[in-house]
């Protein structure tokens, strides 16, 4: 759907999901999520290519009950030209995904703020135990 290199330093492309979330990437790759009832955007990944590299923090992003890492379903479903998720989990462990594996493999959901009826972005949660499947580095290095 989008190019893999925009023409314009200050061009953006921008995606707008059903709740008002407002999705942004910059000619250098950068992708933001703007949520509707937030302030400051949040990082979603780096795309280079035909790779978005994204990290995550097992204290922060893992999803205990599903076992799972989520990723904005959105963005994963809409940049055709994006082939690989590149995962740093815990700034050691690298996983090289595809992202067709996620799509197939992962479950959506959609989570909601509780007071005030607001949606976060919808995001694709892939198993843990899928994702070591993929692991890149040598398991011993940490």
């Amino acid at each position: 759907m989008f190019p893999k290199r925009f023409d314009k330093p200050d061009n953006k492309y921008i995606i707008l999901d059903n709740s008002g979330n407002v999705m942004t990437i910059t000619f250098k790759g950068l992708v933001h999520l703007h949520l509707l009832k937030e302030k400051r955007p949040r990082k979603l990944g780096l795309i280079d290519g035909d790779t978005i590299f994204v990290e995550r923090s097992s204290d922060k992003h893992f999803h205990r009950k599903t076992r799972s890492y989520g990723f904005n379903y959105l963005l994963l479903n809409k940049l055709d030209f994006v082939k690989t998720v590149l995962l740093t989990e815990d700034n050691y462990r690298k996983y090289r995904i595809p992202k067709s594996a996620i799509l197939n493999l992962g479950q959506v959901l959609n989570f909601k703020y509780a007071a005030q009826d607001q949606s976060f972005e919808v995001q694709i949660f892939m198993k843990k135990d899928y994702i070591t499947s993929y692991r890149i580095d040598k398991p011993n290095e940490q």
